[in-house]
């Protein structure tokens, strides 16, 4: 069965017709039937949607039960511009130069030379 979910369907005058079932819906605000099946419609799509989370729900829950890691897997560290330039950033930061001094001296940014440093656990 195709259903025609509208918020107030019935002021935007909604047609909805199933075939297979012989249903018509003309969307007139004098017919009460046409009321009674969209709003039965509707009711029946919002108890769907709760059914639906609600199945997510406890099946991610079982899966995090039986130990499965849950969400966007982690990645490797991927190349970066100051690979092999750890050592140097290393004695930098055990001289206390500021980051952006850091940054000054290697020629990088310094979101780059910052991100480099929280990902390789430098400091």
């Amino acid at each position: 069965m195709f259903f025609l979910i509208c918020p107030r369907p019935t002021k935007k005058q909604v047609k909805f017709f199933a075939i297979k079932e012989t249903i018509k819906l003309n969307g007139s605000i004098k017919d009460i039937q046409s009321k009674v099946m969209i709003t039965l419609f509707s009711l029946f799509a919002e108890i769907e949607r709760d059914l639906i989370s609600l199945r997510t729900r406890e099946a991610l829950a079982a899966a995090k039960a039986c130990g499965k890691q849950l969400g966007r897997p982690k990645g490797s560290l991927g190349k970066s511009k100051l690979d092999g330039k750890e050592q140097q950033i290393k004695d930098f930061l055990s001289l206390k130069i500021s980051k952006s001094s850091i940054a000054k001296l290697t020629g990088f940014d310094r979101s780059t030379l910052h991100h480099f440093i929280v990902s390789r656990h430098l400091s």
